[in-house]
């Protein structure tokens, strides 16, 4: 189909392939939902929005919107600070905030599949439940979605000694096309084993490409084992004027997986009443490792 000039145009067109109860064309309603955080990021004004409820209604957005000529934006919780959810002008933004249900937890296996809009802290609560645990914990976590995570491959505190999102992904559903297929396709990659060595890592590809290779709506999480010790938090003064923390007495052995930790310590210059630098003892600043 050739694409439709007009917005009004776009947006019948879209009521007729999509479900009208879900598809939004109020314009406070879209700027509302037509960014993230990254208030320097350019922001397009998109012709709808589909709060989508399935992996059905995503692949028949994918389709329509393929046939129309009109791009796709996928959104989460819109929490990033990278631009990645911004709305281009003309486009379908794809909210998946609304398939948020955690489908299975396999204790068993230690793996949970969940749907996209999963916010990551209550997953990381559902699995406690079953003395488990998942260890990616961006900042944005208590508000920022599984989906949202796969797409950056978020980090946090703890990929210093666990790992990030790629680290968890075993396997997702995605809605492709193109080369992959007609668009609208539903494609499972992946795996649910611990070992999956065999083929190409489509999964890991997926993991952090901000929704341009395509949407996801199920992934499959590695969980591990719940921590049986409570976090700890020890903070020791600084004294030395050196740009680097020196290990602590408690420090664990090299080869070992370091703590959760960070050090600083203040700079070992600073003004002069008459304007010149001199040297200077820094004063104590914390450094505050987290076991």
């Amino acid at each position: 189909m050739c694409p439709i000039s007009s917005y009004d145009d776009q947006a019948k067109a879209l009521a007729a392939a999509l479900p009208d109860a879900r598809l939004i064309t109020d314009p406070d309603v879209l700027a509302s939902i037509g960014h993230d955080e990254a208030e320097w990021a350019p922001v397009g004004t998109p012709v709808a929005a589909l709060r989508a409820r399935s992996s059905d209604e995503v692949s028949r957005a994918v389709a329509a919107c393929a046939d129309l000529r009109i791009p796709v934006v996928p959104r989460g919780a819109g929490t990033g600070l990278s631009g990645g959810a911004n709305a281009v002008d003309g486009c379908l933004v794809l909210d998946l905030s609304g398939m948020n249900a955690v489908v299975e937890i396999d204790t068993d296996n230690m793996v949970a599949v969940v749907q996209p809009g999963v916010v990551n802290d209550d997953l990381k609560k559902a699995v406690a439940e079953h003395g488990l645990w998942y260890p990616p914990d961006p900042a944005s976590a208590p508000w920022s979605t599984i989906g949202g995570n796969v797409a950056t491959n978020a980090g946090g505190l703890c990929c210093l000694k666990y790992g990030v999102t790629r680290d968890y992904v075993l396997g997702l559903r995605a809605v492709v096309g193109g080369p992959a297929g007609a668009y609208g396709t539903v494609a499972d990659l992946g795996r649910r084993t611990t070992k999956g060595v065999a083929g190409y890592d489509l999964t890991g590809l997926f993991v952090g490409s901000e929704g341009t290779l395509g949407v996801v709506t199920e992934v499959t999480l590695r969980l591990r084992p719940a921590r049986r010790d409570a976090p700890r938090t020890v903070v020791a003064p600084s004294t030395t004027s050196s740009p680097r923390a020196a290990p602590s007495p408690g420090s664990p052995p090299a080869g070992s997986s370091p703590p959760l930790s960070n050090s600083s310590t203040a700079p070992a210059w600073r003004p002069s009443r008459n304007g010149s630098t001199s040297a200077s003892a820094p004063a104590p600043r914390p450094t505050c490792s987290r076991a």
